[in-house]
């Protein structure tokens, strides 16, 4: 299972970019949404899952196991490196219209529920808890997936959404006062919805250098985005005072960050 911007889903190497007040600061902003660690599927869910998952999954690509042969493991660190901090929609619906791969059925043509428990099986495959109630399509745009130690932050390489005040110079364009990253599927263009959002995103304390603006914008151009609040998409790396973020997609998003 993959997305398309990447084979298969190896989005590696991995480096943490995260000092611990950042660590701190995306727990607090995950304590009132539901994740996988709230027990969002139940055991008899799981255990349909799994028959659906060897009768279409195992034997053409990831094996009874989930380790995959050609793909990689639908476990581990490796998995979920690739997965976390995003909600349980994105997966599903890459794994709802790209599986299974096989000769007795095409490409997404399972029966919804199927896939439904077929996650709900990997989920316990991964060793997160079983609960009450099952796992439905609708509470998977709500449904954060973390890993086993809870919200953590974001793998280097990450695609992410992040706003901030524009500042700096031609020397050093930066995005400060910025909110936290936000996980991204798509990073080179935007829409009006994902523009309103960023309207209303609250600024936050970290900061991150802007690599490769001037590559798209000349430096008079930027100069007239300075102090007003943006939104940038890009791929991020580095930690704490290296922080940065590859720019892909660059747009403002109120006049003034006041």
């Amino acid at each position: 299972m993959t997305p398309t911007f990447q084979p298969l889903f190896l989005m590696l190497p991995l480096l943490m970019i995260a000092a611990t007040g950042q660590a701190q600061d995306t727990q607090q902003a995950a304590e009132h949404v539901r994740t996988v660690l709230d027990g969002v599927f139940t055991e008899a869910q799981a255990e349909r899952g799994h028959v659906a998952y060897e009768d279409y999954c195992s034997g053409r690509c990831h094996g009874s196991d989930l380790n995959g042969g050609n793909p990689p493991p639908l476990h581990t660190a490796m998995f979920l490196d690739v997965w976390r901090e995003d909600y349980l929609a994105t997966l599903f619906d890459f794994i709802s219209t790209r599986m299974p791969k096989g000769d007795r059925i095409e490409e997404g043509e399972l029966p919804e529920q199927d896939y439904v428990d077929i996650l709900a099986y990997i989920l316990a495959f991964n060793k997160f808890p079983p609960g009450a109630r099952e796992l439905t399509r609708a509470d998977m745009n709500t449904t954060l997936l973390v890993g086993l130690n809870g919200p953590e932050p974001l793998p280097s390489s990450a695609m992410v959404r992040v706003v901030g005040c524009f500042s700096g110079s031609a020397d050093e364009w930066r995005l400060s006062s910025s909110s936290l990253p936000a996980r991204v599927r798509v990073i080179d263009e935007t829409d009006a919805a994902e523009l309103e959002k960023s309207a209303h995103t609250a600024l936050g304390e970290l900061s991150f250098r802007l690599n490769n603006l001037d590559q798209d914008h000349t430096d008079e151009e930027l100069m007239d985005h300075l102090s007003q609040k943006v939104q940038v998409k890009g791929v991020m790396n580095g930690q704490q005072d290296t922080a940065r973020i590859y720019v892909l997609s660059f747009e403002t998003v109120g006049e003034s960050c006041n």
